[in-house]
């Protein structure tokens, strides 16, 4: 039996610490900044692939970025803005009697 089995741990898991203090301020939102920084990339790298197998094809980079840039806004950003604009609209604490719409 090792440490970590003896006190009941388990690799790979988190124990938030006992107090609140200056040192752990801002520990939540690593994993986001770190996974944002990942999507980018990963997305930056798919982009990258489109972009190239689209100029082969004979598209410009112009037109293909102008072209995502619309496909975008149009198919997912007016979707998630309008998305966010009801989820503020509602008020804090509401409670919803699934008799709204």
């Amino acid at each position: 039996m090792n440490a970590s089995q003896a006190f009941g741990a388990r690799r790979g898991t988190y124990a938030p610490p006992d107090r609140c203090s200056a040192q752990f301020e801002g520990l939540s939102e690593m994993p986001k900044e770190r996974a944002n920084h990942e999507l980018r990339d990963i997305i930056d790298q798919k982009l990258t692939a489109l972009m190239r197998e689209m100029e082969d094809a004979d598209w410009s980079a112009k037109d293909v970025a102008f072209t995502i840039n619309d496909v975008l806004k149009s198919k997912w950003l007016d979707r998630m803005t309008a998305l966010q604009d009801a989820r503020e609209a509602v008020p804090k604490g509401f409670l919803s009697d699934g008799n709204e719409g």
